[in-house]
């Protein structure tokens, strides 16, 4: 192997440590998310837990879901492999309005 193959090894190398510890971050970020969800809910009047959802968030009962979901699974989420990991952040993110489409949420 020459240096500049070398070069990009270690750039690889570098850039997949990134992704891994970003996509653990992002999945960490959900299971909290999911599980202030879960809180929510119970709270919730029986009946009115889209409502409140489409009320109060910035996205919708379908996102909601999702970070529920990796809450529920939070055990099972966190021994998985970064393909795996990315793959659920990638379906997550697909159900998220792109930034411009956000309302702004009053703190």
């Amino acid at each position: 192997m020459n240096n500049l193959q070398r070069q990009r090894v270690t750039r690889m190398k570098k850039l997949h440590s990134e992704i891994v510890a970003t996509v653990r971050t992002t999945l960490n970020i959900a299971i909290e998310l999911g599980g202030l969800l879960e809180e929510q809910k119970a709270e919730t009047q029986h009946g009115g837990w889209t409502a409140w959802v489409e009320n109060n968030l910035p996205f919708d009962i379908r996102t909601a879901q999702n970070y529920m979901a990796a809450f529920r699974r939070r055990g099972e989420l966190k021994n998985e492999t970064v393909s795996y990991l990315a793959e659920m952040k990638f379906k997550v993110a697909e159900t998220v309005p792109a930034t411009n489409e956000l309302e702004t949420v009053e703190a």
